[in-house]
């Protein structure tokens, strides 16, 4: 059995591939959203946030040789939890992550609380696209100048409305973007300011930066967080080469 840690669009990928040539693959997700993948045939899913002991706990009753991490760039909690899972049980850990492109265009900086401070006395609408999780972070700015692109779920919706904003600072939706799309939005609340996370071209950065770069909006990306992984991957069939040899 083979574990795959969950998270992205390169989870369901590295998933649906393991499957289809012959490996008993289980699969944790956090959202409903990501059971869809257990209509894959040789798909397991588990659902829910796993401690590292429910995670020593999975890899010993599941039977898994194998930890395939693919979670969230940010997600580092989880990435931690699952290398010292795999430490503990004696079974190899590989990391998959999205390869990193560096702006030139964009302002970089380490975490939400700098992302504050440094939009803190800079006036104009900003446009949030770091997950629900994180808009009461953004609050103290000013409610009526946030607008938030959230995932169109209602826990994402009622995270935005419990931090403070009004249904019409709102933007539910699911995918990747398009320019046009971001375009849209970012004239339509005429936004100068777009806070972004460091995801890769996966996660619609691109998109964001081509799009926020015709209305002269500012890009502030907070960087991934700095984790030691003991072996990892940006590309994928270099991991499926890797698999193949363990």
């Amino acid at each position: 059995m083979i574990w795959v840690v969950g998270g992205t669009s390169n989870a369901k990928e590295i998933c649906e591939h393991l499957a289809s040539e012959g490996h008993r693959v289980l699969v944790s997700v956090t959202t409903d959203y990501g059971r869809q993948l257990s209509e894959f045939p040789g798909i397991e899913v588990v659902q829910g946030k796993l401690s590292r002991e429910e995670m020593e706990h999975l890899i010993q009753t599941h039977g898994v040789r194998l930890v395939v991490d693919a979670s969230h760039p940010f997600a580092a909690e989880v990435s931690a939890g699952a290398m010292q899972a795999a430490k503990n049980t004696e079974v190899p850990y590989l990391r998959f992550e999205r390869a990193n492109t560096r702006f030139e265009n964009a302002t970089y900086v380490d975490g939400y609380e700098q992302a504050v401070a440094y939009l803190e006395e800079k006036p104009g609408n900003i446009l949030l696209t770091t997950g629900s999780k994180f808009v009461a972070k953004f609050i103290p700015l000013g409610a009526e100048r946030l607008f938030a692109r959230v995932l169109s779920t209602s826990d994402s919706v009622a995270l935005c409305e419990q931090a403070g904003l009004k249904p019409v600072n709102v933007i539910a939706m699911c995918g990747v973007g398009s320019v046009a799309l971001n375009l849209a939005f970012l004239k339509e609340f005429d936004i100068r300011f777009l806070i972004t996370k460091e995801s890769g071209v996966e996660g619609g950065l691109q998109e964001k930066i081509e799009a926020a770069n015709q209305v002269n909006a500012e890009v502030i990306i907070i960087q991934r967080p700095a984790i030691n992984y003991p072996e990892v991957y940006s590309d994928y069939d270099l991991l499926m080469d890797r698999i193949k040899t363990i």
